[in-house]
This record gives C-alpha cells, sequence and structure tokens, in this order.
C-alpha cells in the first residue's frame, strides 16, 4: 500500500498510466488489425493516441514544474499532432467516399 501511495504522490502514477495506455492500444490494435484486416492499424493508433500522449506530457510538465516553456511545447506539439491526424482521417473519408 505505501508503494501505491508514494506513485500517486509523487506523481509517478501519470507515467504508469501513460505507458499502459500507449501498450494497450497499440497491442490491442495489432492483434485485433492482424486477425480481422479491419479497425485501426497499430499505426493509425497511434496517430490517433499521440496528442493525448503529448497532453500527459503537459499534465507532467505542470505537476513536476519543468517550466512553462515545457508545458507550451508538450501542448503545440499535441495540436499539431491532433491536425495531422484530423487530416488524414479527412483524406480517408474523402477516398472511401469516392468510390
Amino acid at each position: 500500500m505505501a508503494r501505491l501511495q508514494a506513485l500517486i504522490e509523487g506523481g509517478d502514477i501519470l507515467f504508469l498510466v501513460l505507458v499502459v495506455f500507449l501498450l494497450e492500444g497499440a497491442v490491442i490494435s495489432l492483434i485485433y488489425f492482424r486477425r480481422n484486416r479491419r479497425g485501426l492499424s497499430p499505426a493509425d493508433f497511434l496517430t490517433a493516441a499521440l496528442p493525448g500522449a503529448l497532453i500527459f506530457c503537459a499534465l507532467a510538465a505542470v505537476l513536476f514544474s519543468w517550466g512553462w516553456m515545457w508545458t507550451a511545447s508538450f501542448m503545440a506539439a499535441s495540436l499539431v499532432a491532433h491536425l495531422f491526424d484530423l487530416r488524414a482521417r479527412w483524406q480517408a473519408a474523402d477516398a472511401s467516399h469516392d468510390r
């Protein structure tokens, strides 16, 4: 119990959640996509998950007092990743409608 308390109070739980989030999604995506050839490919999953992962990093920057530059950098990178993800989804939707 003391270990869990230290993990939470120290803020390291954030990194644990981030790693589990990325691994879980990547593994599930990889297994499901390989079996069914449907759903998100692992690359598509990572593209979709990257903005959220960068938000986690921005939160870590705030919690661990890394400075406003790190927080702003992670937030800006998250926005850029999000916009790339949206563009890829729109292009895929346009391609499927053209058929």
